[in-house]
């Protein structure tokens, strides 16, 4: 379907801040998987402050490669894996740490770099042609992660709370994060709803028997208690990126 277009919401100045605070998660010395996803982090974010004065277009084609693997694993490349470096459960999805780590330290010394996505082929019938290699995005030597779609990570989180609501305690469960997606329409030329939208939203649910009620927080006077006795997370980037096989992205 490729991506016709993006918008970027914000100003250059937001961007900015976000680059920074990189900066500030490297600080905390978190240890090495950190490390490396901040070093993935760099490239993308310098890309979209850039693009507020000059659209690189080698990156923004480059965004996601979906690669379906027939009876096999499906996997998803491109320099969007760099927002989803771990799977659901801490796992490091990336490719050794140490190696990205290194290959970043030299990109400063590099003349030019670029982001290179080897096509993936197929044949007429739609099966992957032979010696055809899965390879993921690199740029300037640093290999962002090639995740199979099964090990995608969730989009938002969720928590255990205790509801406090005039002395009746409820147990609920808080969710926070992109729940879903939201579709609006450009008025261009492509038509009605031809836009995406990534849709962060909160809320809580009551647990057991009402499990689909919705419990909204209005009365000044009610208290929420933490008991966490569990944090995960809810899948998003499946849904969003099985979709996305760019072929031209114009600003």
């Amino acid at each position: 379907c490729g991506i016709p277009s993006i918008t970027l919401q914000g100003t250059a100045a937001d961007w900015s801040s976000l680059a920074f605070r990189i900066e500030k998660i490297d600080a905390f010395e978190l240890g090495p998987e950190v490390s490396a996803w901040c070093c993935l982090l760099r490239p993308v974010l310098a890309q979209f402050i850039a693009a507020f004065d000059h659209v690189d277009l080698p990156f923004w084609s480059t965004i996601c490669s979906y690669m379906p693997g027939g009876s096999g694993p499906t996997f998803v490349g491109g320099w969007i894996t760099a927002f989803c470096a771990w799977d659901k459960d801490g796992k490091w999805l990336g490719a050794p740490h140490g190696n990205i780590v290194s290959a970043a330290s030299t990109l400063s010394s590099q003349k030019t770099r670029t982001w290179e996505l080897p096509p993936y082929k197929v044949d007429e019938d739609g099966f992957e042609v032979d010696g055809n290699e899965r390879r993921p995005l690199v740029y300037g030597g640093m290999a962002y992660p090639l995740v199979d779609t099964n090990f995608l990570p969730h989009g938002y989180c969720e928590v255990d709370v205790i509801l406090e609501d005039n002395g009746e305690k409820l147990n609920c469960t808080m969710l926070a994060g992109n729940i879903g997606v939201s579709f609006s329409s450009s008025e261009g030329d492509g038509g009605q709803w031809d836009t995406l939208q990534a849709s962060p939203q909160w809320f809580i649910f009551v647990k057991g028997e009402r499990r689909n009620s919705v419990v909204p927080v209005v009365n000044t006077s009610a208290r929420v208690t933490t008991e966490p006795t569990h944090v995960t997370t809810t899948n998003f980037w499946s849904r969003l990126l099985a979709c996305l096989r760019p072929r031209r992205v114009s600003r």
